[in-house]
């Protein structure tokens, strides 16, 4: 059965309509039982594995290249992986690599606040735009849609399910789709 988990550092749980639908949620540490992975770090021999994708670079968190590569490259390890997927936007700031992330209500506030034009990149499956202040800053877009094509992806791939972990920066739409994956 697919899961969706939620794990982290957040102030306060989840409200009961968010965590009804939820198979696991953790508050404050994080859970003994896990290792937390990048896919140049995986180990097979782990039990529980929750594959991280965050890195110092420049491009989107998880593009859907990059998802669809790292499920067929540890497709036999599939019933004790999840998937973390990030319920934010992230923006970059190009000259300095610095990182902030945002919720998707914020960043398209910003994109007005800087009349910034939003383009969908098909191929990664990411919305984006550019604004400058104190540098060049990219923002990546992380919205239901782009959200449920990856788990959509990872459910038709046979793996265990999907880790949040930025819960407080999610859209309520974000939560009302997920339910609707797990019925399937």
């Amino acid at each position: 059965m697919f899961k969706i988990e939620i794990h982290g550092y957040f102030n306060s749980p989840p409200s009961e309509r968010e965590a009804k639908h939820i198979d696991f949620v953790i508050y404050g540490n994080k859970v003994n039982d896990y290792f937390f992975a990048s896919p140049v770090d995986i180990k097979e021999t782990e039990k529980n594995l929750i594959l991280s994708f965050r890195r110092n670079d420049k491009s989107p968190y998880l593009s859907k290249g990059m998802l669809e590569f790292f499920l067929k490259k540890f497709k036999h390890m599939k019933d004790k992986i999840i998937i973390e997927l990030l319920f934010c936007c992230t923006d970059i700031n190009l000259s300095t690599g610095k990182k902030v992330y945002l919720s998707h209500n914020q960043a398209t506030m910003n994109s007005f606040t800087y009349q910034s034009t939003i383009f969908y990149n098909e191929a990664d499956n990411i919305f984006y735009y550019t604004y400058e202040k104190d540098g060049l800053h990219i923002v990546w877009i992380e919205n239901t849609e782009t959200i449920l094509n990856k788990v959509e992806i990872i459910k038709q791939n046979g793996y265990k399910g999907i880790f949040i972990n930025d819960v407080t920066l999610a859209l309520d739409g974000n939560w009302e789709a997920l339910y609707n994956t797990k019925k399937d």
